[in-house]
């Protein structure tokens, strides 16, 4: 373990004396509809807004972020006259700034901000890109891999040379596929542009460690905003490079059409067990069946994986190691399982695999990748016909709880809080501004208002904890995302996300990383075996008891109880010496 970022830990929790169990807090604002009843915009002779007459003697922070969207929109409309050019709608333009800043200031900042992103360096991410001549392949490679590069090329050029940057947000795990028909013939790729941007900023030096305004007593905003376990993702890093915008916490939300809550007059607030759901779905079974059998309709459709259905009773499996799971015992101690013979576990997948035999599902299945960016380019169409479904079973964070339009959700489970490691948005280590850039950032990841003028525009309007238009995806990197307003239904409210934080569920294995080296088990089979039996309820429903005991046999055979048992002696340390409670 590492000592010093331990004693960090302890002394953060000490000096402030406040306990993990304790409140956390947010500001809650009234939206502005307009910062611009009667503001003049000046320009400078570059025709860019001119930040000294416009904020006198305020201090500009720049912010660098990456939109690679802006870059091959500019790209794409070279194929145009000049004056056919459409303009990039999703530019952060002269009013929205005008009204962030002005915001800044209303709350007393001595700053305002000012973004920087890839177009700076447009005519030579241009010029390798019209170097590829008539390659219309590679064309599309590059655009859809190799122009996220340029991005930590500028900021780390930009260390190097001295030039101003005060906030970083760093981005997430992003994967492309390009393919490509030409004179019938499929042309295909697919990879990984960027693995993980938080992680190579911290260790490139490019952030800087911000513990000390953390521990300062004379601002606690960030701390008392977050569950004091949410820093122990820092740890491996002997420091706090800023802040991850992973959407916080996440549950699993059931979803049911508004025409069926009338015509059978439920109560949604008594499904929010997978119990209960399974009662409700016996009964729309027997009234839609033929209707199932004969049509496309799907009596629930799915978009969770197995082990999000796992976390609705209480089980949690390692993403990157999935035949590891953790659970809580009956004296709310974490501990490491063999899922596989626990009661809960073999309960729900048998509950799955009859939802699978009776054909609730017809046919749906969970297609995504988790905490990454996938852009995709093709140029062949999509024929896909749209599936009509009663109800459905999603995954909700706070950047994202909301509906279907027509659909009423229900949460399943308590919103857990993640460990994902990913959005970063960090003071830059080079900025001569740390002060006020930490004081940018407790503003961002408190107050909603900055998220959600960056993510609507100047002048949205918040009616019944509601907004009538859609965000910009674009400037996700530029928000606080479990601070965004929803546009669609959603089960609970977003301008004071308190009461939820107050309440997050932390896994047993929350920032948990298991050391694996030196230890002689066959893997490889091990991992076989336990992503098969996790799927037995879709892949084999009518044998999965059967199969299920033949897999947990095999497994005992290569030593997975004794992996279990050790896994769970460095879960006991990793709880003892990192999980800091103040008395």
């Amino acid at each position: 373990m590492k000592k010093l970022f331990k004693i960090i830990l302890l002394l953060l929790v000490l000096s402030l004396m406040n306990s993990c169990s304790g409140p956390v807090t947010t500001i809650t604002q009234e939206p502005i509809t307009s910062a611009l009843p009667e503001r003049t915009i000046t320009l400078d002779n570059d025709g860019n807004l001119d930040y000294e007459a416009m904020w006198p003697n305020k201090n500009v922070l720049v912010w660098a972020y990456s939109d690679v969207y802006e870059i091959n929109h500019y790209i794409e409309q070279l194929k145009y006259n000049e004056n056919d050019r459409r303009p990039y709608e999703y530019a952060i333009n002269n009013n929205l700034l005008v009204a962030y800043n002005d915001y800044l200031v209303s709350k007393g900042s001595e700053y305002v901000i000012k973004p920087l992103n890839e177009m700076c360096i447009i005519d030579r991410i241009l010029e390798d890109y019209q170097s590829l001549g008539d390659d219309e392949f590679a064309k599309s490679v590059f655009k859809a891999k190799n122009v996220w590069t340029y991005f930590y090329d500028l900021i780390r050029e930009m260390k190097e040379e001295g030039k101003q940057v005060d906030i970083i947000s760093t981005g997430t795990q992003t994967k492309y596929t390009v393919v490509n028909y030409k004179n019938g013939v499929e042309e295909k790729t697919s990879g990984v542009a960027l693995d993980n941007p938080s992680d190579e900023a911290i260790r490139d030096g490019l952030l800087l460690d911000i513990s000390d305004y953390i521990l300062s007593k004379d601002d606690t905003r960030l701390y008392n905003s977050l569950p004091c376990e949410y820093w122990k993702l820092f740890s491996e890093y002997n420091g706090i490079y800023g802040l991850y915008n992973n959407g916080l916490a996440l549950c699993q939300t059931f979803h049911l059409r508004n025409d069926i809550i009338e015509k059978y007059s439920i109560d949604v607030s008594n499904l929010n067990t997978i119990n209960n759901i399974d009662i409700l779905c016996d009964k729309l079974f027997t009234d839609y069946s033929d209707e199932i059998s004969e049509t496309d309709l799907m009596l629930i459709q799915n978009r969770i994986t197995p082990n999000g259905y796992h976390n609705i009773i209480g089980i949690h499996i390692n993403e990157k190691n999935q035949f590891l799971a953790y659970r809580y015992d009956n004296n709310n101690n974490p501990i490491a399982i063999n899922r596989f013979t626990d009661a809960d576990y073999i309960n729900l997948n048998n509950l799955l695999a009859k939802w699978v035999d009776k054909n609730y599902f017809n046919g749906s299945e969970y297609k995504e990748v988790l905490n990454s960016f996938s852009y995709s380019v093709s140029s062949s169409p999509n024929n896909d016909k749209p599936k009509q479904f009663l109800s459905f079973i999603s995954y909700n964070d706070l950047s994202s709880s909301w509906s279907d339009a027509g659909y009423i959700p229900v949460e399943i489970s308590k919103y857990v809080l993640k460990d994902s490691k990913i959005n970063l948005i960090g003071v830059a280590s080079w900025s001569k501004n740390a002060g006020y850039a930490y004081d940018f950032l407790s503003l961002l990841y408190t107050d909603p208002v900055l998220t959600n003028l960056m993510y609507y525009g100047e002048d949205y309007t918040l009616v019944d904890n509601k907004i009538n238009r859609q965000g910009l995806a674009n400037r996700m990197s530029l928000v606080c995302n479990y601070l965004i307003y929803p546009n669609k239904p959603v089960s609970s409210s977003r301008q004071d996300i308190s009461e939820i934080v107050n309440d997050l569920y932390i896994p047993p294995d929350y920032a948990f990383e298991p050391n694996l080296e030196g230890m002689e088990y066959d893997f490889l089979n091990i991992d076989k075996l336990c992503k098969e039996a996790d799927a037995l309820w879709s892949s084999n429903p009518a044998d999965i008891d059967k199969r299920m005991s033949e897999i947990v046999l095999q497994l005992e055979s290569l030593g997975y109880d004794k992996l279990i048992e050790e896994i769970d002696g460095q879960l006991k340390e990793h709880c003892k010496d990192e999980f800091i409670k103040p008395e």
